[in-house]
């Protein structure tokens, strides 16, 4: 008899066929087999790729652990060294501020020091006229002096009296 499907089966071609040409053809239980073990392989194919997603999902579970903590290192460390440049930067502004003002304070100095310097100057260079002044005065007394000694030796001896 033959079948109802429009797929020949073994069974339907025996009548056409030599043993030799039917023998690559398969039964329906060495299909069913085949199909068994096809199953049971694909089973034990998804087991695999489950237990490596599992393992995939740990993997993965350990690494964003890992890269929260290191993100929780890197602010504290990032919160540290902007704390840490923070006072560093206040103390360089509270330096250059008192710099800044010292420099002021150290102009001004400097100017009235350049005055006083000026006025030194004119006091020295009258000084020295004073004192020139002075020398040739002392020079001329000098000589007056002398001669004064002179006339008096003089007049001593010629009996003359000063009054």
């Amino acid at each position: 008899m033959v079948s109802r499907s429009i797929y020949a089966t073994k069974k339907d071609l025996e009548a056409f066929a030599t043993k030799k040409d039917l023998e690559a053809f398969a039964t329906k239980a060495d299909l069913a087999k085949g199909l068994a073990d096809f199953r049971d392989e694909i089973r034990g194919e998804i087991r695999a790729v489950g237990i490596n997603v599992e393992r995939l999902e740990s993997n993965v579970r350990a690494l964003a652990e890992a890269l929260t903590s290191t993100r929780e290192q890197l602010e504290r460390k990032i919160d540290d060294v902007a704390h840490t440049l923070s006072d560093r930067i206040k103390m360089v502004e509270d330096i250059v501020r008192q710099s800044a003002e010292d420099i002021r304070k150290n102009s001004a100095d400097i100017r009235q020091n350049s005055a006083d310097i000026r006025r030194n100057s004119e006091d020295i260079d009258a000084m020295r006229a004073e004192i020139s002044e002075l020398r040739v005065a002392y020079l001329k007394g000098e000589r007056m002096d002398a001669l004064e000694t002179r006339v008096s030796a003089l007049e001593k001896r010629a009996g003359v009296r000063r009054g």
